[in-house]
């Protein structure tokens, strides 16, 4: 009998110092609730997996619509000389917050792995978002810490002199009863760039063999592909520049042996380049110089010629928390005969029209008049089906267009990763 007395009274005893109070636990539930249901509201898009930031980024309310937020942050990117990307985190306040706006550079070294990128990238995210939820709740259960480096480098120091480099090699093999595919891609590239001058070198072939067995026959296609294109420009101002665009090409599919092209060129951007990430309305026109050799003699009789171009192009990028549109309008004509033309406009936009609702489309038609290349004669069904010569054409078109609507819980804090990658 004391026997049981004595574990009854130890059985209390533990509950009364182990677990919480009932009207405790009410109490910092409430509090908790209260924090979080006043924390900072934010919309978030572009440059990270919005989960992951859900679970690196607590002290704050994800919502499912811009026009709730009280903060809408915006991520965008562009490449560095180095190889690497350079993101732009831009903070807008909205309702309270109106006006108090803020933009931090993360920069994305090309060595990096991406779990090095996705934590630098949070870490700058956070430090943006302190100067909103400094004035929430939350900021009492925050803590701050500071970690000194040792770390002492000579920002002039680099023995590359701003080179960067890459170098690339791959094999594909596929294959099955009846047909057997192999490929191999060897690329190189080198790029400087600085606040005045740009240069980039790309070099790339390709080559593929595909065999296929029908009715007893082998059919093989052999393709070989290169491309090699170099770019200098120098920046003129804070609209302008000049360049140089050189390209090298052939390509099995549209007759072409060796093709050599050399162009300068002028760029006029309507906003300055320092607000690049966010909108951008270049303007550039281009005079060419083109050699051509053909594998086979063209529909003009030609196995080899020299022709000059002009060609233009105008686009327009804009991002916000609307949405962003993206416009791009080139052309370009053979000046020894003007009906020798190409046209091509690409636009892709994305609003949100009203809460919760958004749409998407996708427009690109291009005018086709130059095909210079094409060759003489008829082609045979395995040419046509295989494409592994060109049709000709006086256009060709694509179009997609989509729209979504969400509804619901305005809070989307939570992350389950079950059955997800």
């Amino acid at each position: 009998m004391n026997l049981y007395k004595t574990i009854g009274w130890f059985f209390i005893l533990f509950s009364s110092v182990y677990l919480p109070h009932p009207c405790q636990a009410q109490i910092n539930g409430q509090k908790d609730e209260n924090s979080q249901r006043n924390a900072l509201k934010v919309f978030a898009e572009g440059g990270i997996s919005h989960d992951y930031m859900k679970r690196e980024i607590r002290f704050v309310n994800y919502v499912r619509d811009p026009r709730m937020a009280d903060v809408y942050v915006l991520i965008t990117s562009q490449s560095t000389g180095s190889g690497g990307t350079e993101y732009s985190i831009t903070y807008q306040g909205q309702h309270t917050y109106e006006g108090i706006n803020d933009t931090l550079i993360f920069i994305k070294n090309r060595t990096d792995t991406y779990e090095i990128y996705r934590r630098g990238l949070i870490k700058v995210i956070k430090q943006g978002l302190m100067r909103y939820v400094v004035t929430t709740p939350v900021i009492n259960d925050l803590s701050i810490s500071y970690r000194q480096s040792d770390k002492k480098l000579d920002p002039k120091f680099d023995k590359w002199k701003k080179w960067a480099f890459s170098v690339g090699f791959d094999v594909e093999l596929d294959g099955e009863k009846y047909e057997k595919d192999w490929n191999f891609d060897v690329s190189l590239s080198a790029r400087k760039v600085t606040e005045k001058w740009k240069f980039t070198s790309y070099f790339d072939y390709d080559y593929s063999e595909n065999r296929y067995e029908v009715d007893d026959r082998t059919i093989k296609d052999i393709r070989r592909n290169l491309h090699a294109s170099s770019r200098l420009a120098k920046k003129m101002g804070e609209n302008w520049a000049i360049g140089i665009n050189g390209h090298l090409n052939s390509n099995v599919r549209r007759n072409n042996k060796l093709s050599l092209n050399f162009a300068p060129e002028i760029e006029y951007n309507l906003f300055p380049y320092s607000e690049f990430s966010r909108k951008q309305f270049p303007i550039r026109i281009g005079f060419g110089f083109n050699h051509h050799d053909y594998y086979k003699v063209t529909i003009y009789n030609k196995t080899s010629e020299f022709v000059s171009d002009i060609h233009m192009s105008a686009a327009s990028v804009i991002q916000g928390k609307w949405g962003n549109i993206i416009n791009v309008l080139s052309g370009s004509f053979y000046l020894h005969d003007l009906r020798k033309n190409n046209f091509e406009w690409v636009n892709i936009f994305t609003f949100r029209l009203f809460k919760g609702f958004s749409t998407n489309a996708l427009f690109v038609v291009n005018l086709i008049h130059d095909q210079l290349y094409l060759e003489k004669g008829g082609l045979t069904v395995e040419e046509v089906l295989l494409h592994r010569k060109e049709l000709e054409t006086s256009y060709n078109y694509y179009i997609s267009f989509g729209f979504s609507y969400s509804f619901g819980s305005m809070f989307q804090n939570i992350v389950n990763p079950r059955f997800g990658y």
